[in-house]
């Protein structure tokens, strides 16, 4: 009998190993029946199971991830045109001037302009303030705030990777008529002044404003008051520009563009981003022109793919000709792009006599050509007192100072 009970202990054992392998078996392929079933963006590793779980992606849209259809960036555009309306102070102010499409690459989208008239040239400043804070937290990025005339124009855009957007602009002015044009009222030659190399402090802009005529500055990305400058020149009357780095000629010189710069050995895409970049460190830029560049501007290619950036974001650009072969202006009026060229540098010799002279030789250009425009430095000791102190010389000889901007060509059509 000892040994029937056990012969029949190890079959009983058996079994129990059977049907607990059996038990196993089919769990596990539950298990990895569902696991399998699931997307695979939501399957896991098993030895991860225990982990923290991602967050669930949101579904707010991003202003730079790049919308998923023509319909939903329209969507973007229209959220930001409608924080533009939504912050005008006076119900009924604003009115639609223009609408048109635009279309950069592949896409394809509505572009407004609409003018707004306040009561009074203070209701102008606090409306700019306000409109800049709506559309940002609308997901829009400023692309433009300058004077224009005795107004203020704004412009807004759609930042989405590496491209910028214009989506609605805006031309603020008062009841008071802050917001007729600064036309030319005749013939006379006409002259604009650009102050380059700005960013390093404030007090360059204060000179620039002591002039009491329209000037403009042209800031460098990347220096300690760049941003700040920007910001600041609108409320003293300056128009603003970018400054963009160009590779020079002279190897040696490389050191001197400084951060931002725009190389011949850059792709079209990194030439881009390069641009994108300078102007998103000197807000309200209306427009741009080199710094160096005797490489970079005798480059069609690379030309080509600044002024990309430049038309996509309706601005001009004013060659520094600092080449004598510079292609910059040529191509741009070709490409659509309001453009101009530096007739004389007013302080490659500081002294000021030498400076009394370029500006007498900036009139007699103006004279025979009509307009001309000159360079000088914002960071150079004596050009913009000079300047000023000439003002009365210069209306003498019957010449007219204007915005840089007024004498960028538009392309004929």
């Amino acid at each position: 009998m000892a040994r029937k009970r056990s012969s029949r202990r190890p079959r009983r054992l058996l079994a129990a190993a059977r049907i607990l392998l059996l038990v196993f078996i089919v769990a596990a392929a539950a298990l990895a029946g569902y696991q399998f079933g699931q997307p695979r963006a939501l399957r896991e590793p098993l030895a991860q199971s225990t982990a923290t779980p991602r967050p669930a992606p949101t579904a707010v849209p991003s202003a730079t991830a790049a919308p998923s259809s023509d319909a939903a960036f329209e969507t973007q555009a229209q959220g930001v045109v409608d924080a533009v309306l939504r912050s005008v102070p006076e119900p009924g102010a604003a009115r639609l001037e223009r609408e048109e499409r635009r279309r950069l690459d592949a896409r394809a989208w509505k572009w407004v302009s609409y003018r707004v008239s306040l009561q009074s040239s203070d209701k102008v400043k606090e409306a700019t303030g306000a409109l800049v804070k709506a559309v940002e937290e609308a997901g829009g990025v400023l692309l433009v705030s300058r004077p224009e005339g005795r107004g203020q124009l704004i412009e807004f855009g759609l930042e989405v990777g590496s491209k910028v957007y214009p989506i609605v602009r805006v031309m603020f002015g008062s009841g008071d008529g802050s917001q007729a044009p600064d036309a030319p009222a005749d013939n006379r030659p006409r002259i604009a002044i650009i102050f380059d190399d700005a960013g390093q402090n404030l007090a360059e802009l204060q000179r620039i404003e002591a002039i009491g005529r329209p000037m403009t500055v042209s800031i460098l990305p990347g220096l300690p008051q760049s941003t700040a400058l920007a910001q600041a020149a609108p409320r003293a009357g300056v128009e603003v520009m970018l400054h963009l780095p160009m590779q020079p000629e002279d190897a040696s010189r490389d050191n001197l563009m400084g951060g931002g710069a725009v190389l011949s050995s850059m792709s079209d895409a990194e030439i881009a981003a390069a641009v994108a970049a300078g102007l998103s460190a000197v807000p309200g830029a209306g427009g741009v022109n080199n710094h160096m560049g005797s490489r970079g501007t005798r480059d069609e290619r690379v030309v080509r793919a600044v002024l990309g950036v430049v038309r996509a974001r309706g601005l001009y650009f004013i060659d520094s000709m600092t080449s004598a072969q510079s292609l910059a202006h040529k191509t741009a009026l070709s490409m659509g792009v309001p453009s101009a060229a530096r007739s004389i540098f007013l302080d490659n010799d500081t002294e000021p006599a030498m400076i009394r002279e370029q500006m007498r030789a900036l009139i007699r250009a103006a004279k025979r050509r009509g307009t001309a425009i000159a360079i000088g430095h914002a960071n150079r000791p004596n050009t913009a007192e000079v300047v000023r102190e000439m003002v009365a010389e210069i209306e003498a000889a019957g010449v007219r100072i204007v915005p840089v901007k007024s004498l960028a060509a538009a392309p004929k059509p």
